[in-house]
């Protein structure tokens, strides 16, 4: 507690508020370590509200709503770090499991079976490169890198001896995976999905 009082002392002083989204981000982090996670979730909102592109930040928020079970909302935070980081790795590996825990939900409730009109959903909603972990610049040899990358992680084969709903899973993501790749490594359709079209149409 002596930390985040030392902050908060730093942030009485800083009469101009020049420091302030630093501060509450150190006062965060000492509150996170004391176990204080909700009192620092909300020193990252008000330091995010005036520095809404600060990727410490929105990790650490994200972490501290991990740790209260907000699943959902620290999801969000790891997606805008994508949207500004778009290799962190911590990002990627939460937003990947959240999305692999909303298949499986809605695999077990009898849902995005092959051929329903979930699966329509996701291959038409599907971002290339957010699946393949690419930025929108990188280059062919960088796409086909990731997409080999993330075709040996969720080829169906890797999967055969899990639970039904982790082959399920996996299975769907090889598809779309390849459904990125298909996009991303034809010139044309890679043009057609950045002018704004939609993965769906451009696949027919």
């Amino acid at each position: 507690m002596r930390a985040a009082a030392c902050y908060a002392s730093a942030m009485e002083a800083d009469v101009a508020s020049c420091l302030l989204p630093t501060l509450l981000g150190n006062r965060a982090q000492a509150r996170l370590q004391e176990g204080r996670i909700a009192e620092a979730v909300e020193d990252c909102t008000q330091a995010i509200a005036l520095d809404a592109d600060n990727t410490k930040l929105l990790l650490r928020r994200a972490k501290g709503l991990v740790a209260l079970k907000q699943l959902e909302k620290a999801r969000d935070d790891y997606k805008a770090v994508l949207r500004l980081d778009p290799n962190n790795a911590d990002a990627k590996q939460f937003v990947e499991q959240a999305d692999m825990r909303g298949r499986r939900e809605r695999a077990a409730a009898g849902h995005g079976g092959p051929g329903g009109a979930e699966e329509d959903d996701d291959e038409e909603d599907v971002d290339p490169y957010a699946l393949l972990g690419v930025p929108r610049d990188a280059n062919a040899a960088s796409i086909k890198k990731a997409y080999r990358a993330m075709a040996l992680k969720w080829h169906p084969d890797k999967h055969a001896d899990a639970a039904e709903a982790e082959r399920a899973e996996a299975e769907a993501t090889f598809r779309l995976v390849n459904l990125a790749n298909m996009v991303l490594n034809d010139p044309v359709k890679k043009r057609q999905y950045d002018a704004g079209g939609r993965v769906k149409d451009i696949v027919k």
